[in-house]
């Protein structure tokens, strides 16, 4: 099948709501007005729930209980609020098939997307932001394959099972991997296009020219949470990951593994939308 198909499927595939779209378009726009973001958010009653309940979480100690939206986004702050509306339109959007764990793929997700923002932080200096959200959407891709052509992504997890790299086996069964297909469909929802270059390299950054630092940082980070959760040590998580990728954002393997060893988790409490 071709990758012009699945797009073609659109029947099946997602639309992002008015507020979502307001949302993306506004990444690189300092002009944004929150005004009119917030006037969107506030015709979304369980979305407002939602940032309530982050406002008034011991994360962020407010000394006094948030009420109202505008409140929450003042305290919370415009980067905040935009990723958790992005967030949770996500999950409340995004069609899952019975045989994939909804729970698990956001998980997953979430933590990925903090850990992502946790590199720019703490090593790379990029925008945490766009480096969140890429984390966050890394496996939209997967996703939206499974939902088009469910049986062929089972074909494919069962050549994974048989020991085939996922990549590999989406490529014998599709005829491409579902960074291309999450990189194309975050072009149509209008991501701003380092997002875009990020999901389409993350598997092989090294592999590309020019290089993109955000491909290496969400490569590197879906790598530390995988591992993680295999319960791989914090040692080996730094000493087996590709050197010329740790060299290329400017990250010594020792240090990593020192400040990987007082990460307890990086999801950041963000599964809480899933609830």
């Amino acid at each position: 099948m071709s990758f012009e198909q699945l797009f073609a499927n659109a029947s099946r595939l997602p639309t992002i709501p008015k507020v979502l779209q307001e949302i993306i378009l506004s990444f690189g726009n300092p002009d944004i007005d929150m005004d009119i973001i917030a006037k969107q958010i506030a015709h979304e009653p369980v979305l407002t729930a939602k940032l309530l309940k982050v406002a008034n979480s011991a994360r962020y100690g407010s000394p006094r209980k948030i009420a109202s939206l505008n409140e929450a986004i003042v305290l919370l702050g415009f980067p905040t609020v935009r990723t958790i509306v992005l967030a949770f339109g996500l999950v409340e959007t995004l069609s899952f098939p019975a045989t994939m764990d909804r729970k698990a793929f956001w998980n997953k997700a979430f933590s990925v997307a903090g850990c992502c923002k946790w590199l720019s932080q703490t090593f790379t200096s990029d925008d945490e932001n766009t480096a969140y959200t890429s984390g966050m959407i890394h496996s939209m891709g997967e996703l939206l394959m499974f939902v088009v052509y469910p049986e062929k992504a089972e074909e494919a997890l069962r050549l994974t099972d048989a020991g085939m790299n996922l990549m590999d086996a989406q490529q014998e069964v599709f005829g491409y991997k579902h960074c291309a297909v999450g990189a194309e469909m975050a072009k149509r929802w209008k991501f701003p296009e380092p997002i875009c270059t990020a999901l389409a390299q993350q598997h092989r950054p090294e592999a590309y020219e020019p290089r993109s630092k955000l491909a290496a940082t969400l490569n590197l980070a879906t790598t530390i949470v995988e591992r993680l959760d295999d319960d791989d040590g914090i040692e080996d998580i730094a000493e087996n990951t590709t050197e010329s990728l740790l060299n290329f954002l400017s990250i010594d393997a020792e240090n990593l593994a020192s400040k990987l060893s007082q990460i307890e988790q990086f999801d950041g409490g963000m599964s809480e939308l899933l609830s």
